[in-house]
């Protein structure tokens, strides 16, 4: 019986050869609930003849990661961090990280999307999440197909979901309503990434989360200072952020833009005292403001990042701002400039960060070195620089599922 294949595990998806066509017959079907292994199969056989791949054979495959429900098999998407275990944020981020290496060497790129499309339907500007979905993509073997904001709004999004999800392997939707991504995700038979919503950019803060990692070491435990607009889309993923890594946020902004979201008191803590919010922070992170009413917006000029604010954070602070970003507003016109700035480092991993999601989404070899807990990093060494070498794990989330 097919599912005698698979072993319970705690990994809630399935990984099937050639998916797209099983997922548009529905040929694969479940009989009940079930927790599957993460298992690849050989492209072209029928459930029953398939055989575990070698390592050797995966690149040159196509996958989609599955989920099993009862009756059908549905895609993974990343619409917000919660789509992720924490085992899985940290190898996405192991994953950039050994792909960054790898570029760096001149090692050749792996061709592990190769005769796949993305395609990105955005209708809110774009720069670096662009750049890095197209390049992401030829990197990887892949190409891209950029859609136009008059052609992603031509039709409801559950037409185009249908329709899309027919001729391209996976999609990358950016819009200004992120209940407009979650209806085309619902009616997608690929899987659907959040390239950017007005609620969430989980994608920015993969590349910041790398860009610490690199800079400062593990995340788990440090202190994390928002500062600015916490109605914004990136204060929302940095509150998500914190219950899959483990880092204490401390989010200043005035009473009027406070959160939209539901978020844990024990690991979230809110405050309008800008300088007790940055107190010996080892990240301070703002965005452009989200809000054009003026009584908004003259209450959160009181919470301007500038390099006097972060004299009171920790000596080895680091400063992220999503970008683009309006000087004289969030920021002074002279902070993207100071030593403690990294945002282009960071713009620069929204590259490998792509790549790896992708990976993650859309083909299983990045599943096999998923860790347990006794292999991730002991995060009690400040001092500790990563190499990313070897199957180390980079981080190490404040609790495993």
């Amino acid at each position: 019986m097919f599912l005698a294949k698979f072993s319970q595990v705690l990994v809630p998806r399935v990984t099937l050869a050639s998916v797209h066509s099983v997922s548009k017959s529905r040929a694969a079907t479940t009989n009940q609930l079930f927790v599957l292994q993460c298992c690849s199969y050989s492209v072209g056989n029928t459930p029953d003849e398939q055989k575990p791949s070698s390592g050797a054979d995966r690149s040159s495959q196509h996958y989609t990661n599955y989920v099993a429900v009862e009756n059908s098999l549905l895609p993974r998407h990343l619409l917000s961090l919660s789509d992720l275990k924490a085992s899985e944020v940290a190898h996405v981020l192991q994953r950039a990280a050994r792909l960054k290496q790898q570029q760096r060497a001149g090692a050749r790129p792996n061709k592990s999307m190769a005769g796949m499309q993305l395609a990105m339907l955005f209708d809110q500007p774009s720069t670096r999440t662009r750049v890095a979905f197209e390049k992401a993509m030829t990197q990887l073997g892949g190409r891209a197909l950029f859609l136009t904001a008059e052609e992603a709004a031509a039709e409801s999004p559950e037409d185009m979901a249908r329709t899309v999800s027919r001729l391209a392997d996976v999609v990358a939707i950016r819009t200004a309503d992120h209940e407009v991504a979650r209806r085309f995700a619902q009616h997608s038979s690929v899987p659907v990434i959040n390239a950017l919503t007005d609620r969430y950019h989980p994608l920015q803060l993969l590349a910041d989360v790398l860009t610490f990692i690199e800079q400062r070491g593990p995340i788990v435990g440090r202190k994390v200072a928002f500062v600015g607009d916490g109605a914004s889309r990136m204060a929302q993923t940095y509150v998500r952020g914190s219950e899959l890594l483990g880092y204490h946020l401390c989010l200043a902004a005035p009473t009027s833009r406070l959160p939209r979201i539901a978020f844990p008191e024990e690991v979230v803590q809110v405050t309008q005292d800008v300088d007790a919010a940055v107190q010996n922070a080892d990240l301070v992170v703002t965005d452009r403001w989200a809000t054009d009413v003026p009584a908004e917006q003259e209450a959160l000029a009181a919470y301007q990042v500038t390099p006097a604010l972060m004299d009171k954070a920790s000596p080895r602070a680091l400063f992220m701002h999503s970008l683009p970003a309006n000087r004289g507003q969030e920021i002074c016109d002279t902070m993207l400039e100071d030593h403690r700035s990294v945002v282009w480092d960071v713009a620069e991993n929204r590259l490998h960060t792509a790549k790896a999601v992708l990976e993650h989404l859309l083909s299983p070899s990045v599943h096999d070195a998923v860790k347990s807990a006794a292999d991730l990093l002991d995060p009690v060494r400040p001092s500790y620089v990563p190499t990313f070498t070897g199957d180390q794990t980079i981080i190490k989330p404040h609790y495993y599922e």
